[in-house]
């Protein structure tokens, strides 16, 4: 079988820019492993050339940028087939994902993941961790144990490895991937943590600045990609955003452009978008609106899905409720062939009983434990809602098998709503909104300053091992198909971006986010990043 073959896609001066790796390091020896060379024929330098700066595409040049992405893509297509070098193509991959244009590839990607399934033992830490991340975050088998080689009798990690930075950030980054009970992923990410941060002070500017942002968010956790300055990147982004904006005519939310990045799922994106709109409607009603009695009025209507005897503003709302879920119903039969009226009112069910239960712990006073604000936030914040949309407005993979998977909802989307919890209020009285970090401070009867600081400490750690037990989802086989696994992972990364910023006021807000992902044009070096910093 004829090999496939990439150039090597490296970072510069911009960390995800498709060039040669610079030495990281100016009075040390950290420096790339021997194997990290050029891997480019005067040929791929060509190909390379093409995808350089090019000016701010316009709405007025959309043709031309068009015309030019699709000769951007050929060149690159024919490169992922000249290519013979496993490691150059598994760096071309990566480089292709990490900018956002691995939709443009995926029947490339695809065949070279399975080509990746053939571990090499004789493999650098570098080339050995960074097929293990592509195929973990890509749904392939990926043993842990292959890092075994690089650690000493006593079972830690080998200091020498510390002379190779690529190699270190490379198991940095797969380290991330862990999941429950993987010992030497949860090892790899302590050791590289704190030799890279013993070695940021005598690394070139550039690279340290580069190695201080994967510290601070690595790959797998961030919502959105990087952005180049290659043209392949800027033109792809400028079309994306177009359309985004286009889809701001219709409706759009953030959580929808997070959980469906792909251009292709503009409609699902759109069609999302109506329902979550209804959700805060629905939310405001039970929060602010309704008594308690009429809250259990339209409760039970809506389980019989009908306006029954709620008031008139509950009955509007049902009907908006009712023909919007019905449209995207129809949309889904007519497209994909499958009748899921059922399985889409089951969603606004459990939400409206979710919701009746909150009021109820509001009227009587009751302020809920953790665990029980967690199991309910899931609900009303509309996570096992929009995944079982997604999952029929996608339709890829859908089978009368894994339908059956969503009843009861799988763990995966459990896991991933739980990212809401943690960024949700709970309202005990007006003005007095508790989140997950108020209900654990009342569940442990702590309420002095030290104590509320130790609180927050407590829910960064369960954060990071929600982390840990969503990445099993990767490990697990299931029969759920792949986008679905993927959007439920976008949902978790979303949830961080759009959450974050009450924690920790450095970090970027979401209006910072939005302005770079809809109107913001990409910068003329190439180097903004759409990303939870």
């Amino acid at each position: 079988m004829a090999s496939f073959v990439a150039p090597s896609l490296q970072v510069s001066s911009s960390p995800c820019s498709w060039r040669t790796r610079p030495s990281p390091c100016t009075r040390c020896h950290l420096s790339p492993s021997s194997s990290s060379k050029p891997l480019l024929g005067s040929h791929d330098y060509s190909l390379l050339k093409s995808l350089t700066l090019s000016p701010h595409v316009v709405n007025s040049e959309a043709d031309s940028s068009t015309r030019r992405m699709k000769e951007v893509k050929e060149r690159t297509r024919e490169a992922f087939y000249r290519a013979w070098d496993s490691r150059a193509a598994m760096e071309m991959v990566d480089t292709v994902e990490r900018l956002g244009l691995s939709y443009h590839f995926e029947g490339e990607i695809n065949a070279l993941l399975q080509r990746f399934c053939d571990w090499n033992a004789s493999e650098d830490l570098f080339t050995t961790a960074l097929r293990f991340r592509l195929l973990r975050q890509n749904g392939f088998p990926t043993p842990s144990d292959v890092f075994g080689k690089f650690m000493d009798k006593n079972g830690k990690f080998k200091e020498s490895l510390t002379e190779d930075i690529w190699g270190m950030l490379s198991l940095h980054e797969a380290s991330h991937l862990g999941a429950k009970n993987e010992e030497v992923l949860a090892e790899a990410k302590e050791f590289t943590r704190i030799h890279l941060i013993q070695s940021m002070p005598h690394m070139e500017p550039h690279f340290s600045s580069h190695v201080g942002r994967a510290l601070e968010l690595p790959r797998h956790l961030r919502m959105q990609p990087e952005l180049s300055s290659s043209r392949a990147s800027k033109i792809d982004f400028d079309m994306v955003q177009s359309l985004h904006q286009k889809e701001l005519t219709e409706i759009c939310f953030l959580w929808t452009v997070g959980i469906f990045p792909d251009p292709r799922h503009s409609s699902c994106r759109i069609e999302l978008n109506k329902a979550i709109a209804i959700l805060l409607v629905i939310d405001d009603i039970y929060d602010s609106y309704g008594s308690l009695d009429e809250l259990a009025l339209f409760t039970d209507a809506m389980g019989s899905w009908c306006n029954g005897s709620a008031p008139e503003y509950m009955k509007i709302c049902y009907m908006a409720l009712y023909n919007t879920t019905n449209d995207i119903a129809y949309r889904i039969l007519k497209e994909h062939g499958w009748s899921v009226i059922e399985d889409l009112k089951r969603t606004w069910m459990d939400i409206f009983g979710a919701f009746l239960a909150e009021a109820q712990c509001f009227e009587g006073g009751h302020v809920p434990s953790l665990e029980e604000y967690l199991t309910n936030a899931v609900t009303t914040g509309g996570t096992y809602m929009a995944l079982v949309h997604a999952f029929f407005l996608m339709g890829q993979g859908v089978t009368r098998e894994n339908m059956a998977m969503l009843k009861p909802y799988p763990n995966i989307f459990f896991c991933s709503g739980k990212f809401f919890g943690y960024g949700m209020t709970w309202e005990l009285q007006e003005g007095d909104n508790a989140s997950s970090i108020e209900c654990y401070k009342r569940e442990r009867e702590m309420d002095t300053v030290l104590e509320d600081e130790a609180c927050r400490k407590h829910i960064r750690q369960m954060i990071q091992s929600l982390w840990v037990e969503l990445n099993g989802e990767l490990v697990a086989s299931s029969a759920l198909p792949l986008s679905i696994i993927k959007a439920a992972f976008n949902l978790s990364r979303t949830a961080q971006v759009i959450y974050q910023h009450g924690d920790d006021n450095k970090t970027s807000s979401v209006e910072d986010h939005v302005q770079a992902l809809l109107f913001r044009p990409v910068s003329s070096n190439g180097h903004a990043q759409i990303t939870m910093q």
